[in-house]
């Protein structure tokens, strides 16, 4: 309808999370146990010493993580290469606007087993090595389970030999070993840029209190006239609900959850960035001090290029909840992963940052290239103060005559934005038509592919109703194609579109419509519509004949 506008499951038993948790290779040869990873090159543009960018306001930045491909060691990480290719299209298109992208933050796990250094060089380095010399731009690693095994024992063999291959890749990168934003001997580091503080730290060894004193001090010595915001990230998410979340809670954890989500409370961090499960959610944590509301959004966008997961069913934390009722401690789950991973495609998110103001954007990849996570695929990271609608749509019962039948509804549906230039249309009316999380999913052409854009109702209303009124729009059905099983019916409906009653035909296509029959009346699903084009004619099965 353009109703106007165009435009095998596989069980992952305990054997296999533990080894997803410990990644082990078989044994290296000796030539490559003598191997030692290069260095990722550094930033053609580098971040400026912290002082000098103190006024600055506006900018962006990257995050994703979980890039470790199936085929590390042996050739460069594939789909890793499609989430940098869009990412340099990204940098170069932000270059020349008023929010460039100025670094780019990644949560862990760069490769399947960080302790080989050929998995480091054959498969990471060189696809780091674009971002930061044709990008430009900063790169920061937090470290994963699968970099450096997640032993929470510092001294452990294993964690020392992946530890080391992790600082040899990035020791260009993040403060020197002694500086300030470093502790020494830790892959635990922050920096700040303009307004914004950033904070990595290791989630493997979340336990550890050295580390955990030494964020504190961060967080403790920062000028909040200066940086209004703190961001942090590292590998392990306080809360998830793909395979290494839902009923299964993994001691990272447990002591992100119990020690960090405290800490960032106390210095209202912002936002915390984790991977882990390759897939993206976001959560909002709610909290109060000194009767003042907070939020903090836990943002989990692990769609690098690691085999993708799926929702698994939702964490407990009613324990959590009790824990911090002090803080009156609340948790919203705004965007629930897919249910099978083909909803769960390759992405990063785009940051940007205007004042003490952050707004989130994920871009799918490849196959995902049209994932809308939200309503569309932005949002803002702070509450927006409702607006109020500009056609207010009232809530009103709907007519037994639209409901009650399958072409009732069909004829009601197109009714309803029918009418002259002048006449206000019948969207209390339509409304009562649909389910209550309807969604319009209108298909057309942009830079010469296939684009989906996704609305709600009242998104939908506020789009055509101006047009509709104004110009006068007239949509009629000429043709149907109808299959039920059950209860559930689909409607392939071809319809014409003019501006007056009698008037040339400026437009044809077809509207595919869900429904279903709920035993005493009949629901509209979803609607999706394409026009015919002249690359896109409308089969001779969806004309009458």
């Amino acid at each position: 309808m353009p109703r106007f506008i165009s435009s095998a499951i596989i069980i992952f038993t305990s054997a296999i999370l533990a080894s997803a948790q410990n990644p082990k290779s078989p044994a290296t040869s000796q030539n490559a146990a003598k191997e030692t990873v290069r260095a990722i090159a550094p930033p053609k543009n580098p971040l400026p010493a912290e002082e000098l960018s103190a006024g600055i306001e506006k900018f962006a930045f990257i995050v994703y993580g979980d890039t470790r491909g199936r085929r590390d060691g042996k050739e460069i990480q594939y789909e890793h290469s499609l989430i940098v290719e869009s990412m340099l299209s990204t940098i170069k298109k932000m270059d020349t606007t008023s929010s460039p992208v100025r670094f780019v933050l990644q949560t862990g796990d760069a490769v399947v087993n960080g302790r080989d250094a050929k998995q480091w060089n054959a498969s990471f380095v060189s696809l780091i090595n674009r971002l930061t010399t044709e990008g430009g731009v900063p790169y920061f690693l937090a470290p994963g389970n699968h970099d450096v095994t997640s032993s929470a024992e510092l001294n452990d063999p294993g964690r020392q030999d992946g530890l080391r291959n992790y600082l040899a890749a990035i020791a260009q990168l993040i403060p020197a070993d002694g500086a300030a934003r470093r502790l020494a001997g830790y892959p635990t580091y922050a920096f700040g840029y303009g307004n914004t503080f950033v904070i990595a730290f290791d989630s493997n060894i979340a336990l550890d209190d050295k580390q955990f004193e030494w964020v504190k001090s961060q967080l403790e010595s920062l000028d909040r006239n200066r940086y209004v915001n703190v961001i942090a990230y590292c590998h392990h998410p306080p809360f998830s609900s793909g395979p290494h979340g839902g009923s299964r809670v993994e001691p990272q954890t447990v002591a992100v959850r119990s020690r960090y989500m405290p800490l960032f409370r106390q210095h209202h961090v912002k936002a915390l960035f984790v991977g882990h499960e390759h897939l993206f959610e976001h959560w909002i944590e709610r909290y109060e001090e000194a009767g003042q509301k907070y939020r903090m959004d836990l943002i989990v966008t692990g769609g690098g290029g690691a085999p993708l997961y799926w929702y698994y069913g939702e964490p407990e934390l009613g324990e959590y909840i009790n824990a911090n009722k002090e803080s009156k401690v609340r948790l919203e789950h705004l965007v629930k992963p897919g249910y099978d991973r083909g909803n769960n495609p390759y992405h990063y998110t785009v940051v940007k940052v205007d004042g003490e103001q952050m707004s989130l954007e994920v871009i799918g990849v490849d196959w995902g290239s049209n994932y809308r996570p939200y309503v569309s695929n932005k949002t803002e990271l702070r509450d927006v103060e409702a607006v109020a609608p500009k056609v207010k749509v009232e809530t009103i019962a709907p007519r037994p005559e639209d409901v009650s039948t399958l072409d009732g509804i069909i004829k009601a549906f197109y009714e309803t934005i029918t009418g002259p230039a002048g006449k206000p249309r019948e969207w209390a009316r339509d409304r009562t038509l649909y389910i209550q999380d309807l969604r319009f999913v209108s298909m057309g052409m942009r830079d010469g592919k296939p684009h989906a854009e996704i609305m709600d109702h009242q998104t939908f209303v506020e789009r055509s109703n101006d047009f509709m009124v104004r110009e006068g729009f007239y949509e009629t059905e000429i043709h149907r194609v109808t299959k039920s099983f059950g209860n559930v019916t689909h409607v392939f409906s071809t319809y014409e579109m003019r501006q007056t009653p009698s008037g040339p035909v400026t437009g044809r296509g077809v509207n595919s419509i869900q429904l279903f029959f709920d035993g005493k009346r009949w629901w509209i699903i979803s609607a999706a519509w394409d026009d015919e084009r002249p690359d896109n004619p409308i089969p001779e099965e969806f004309l009458p004949k």
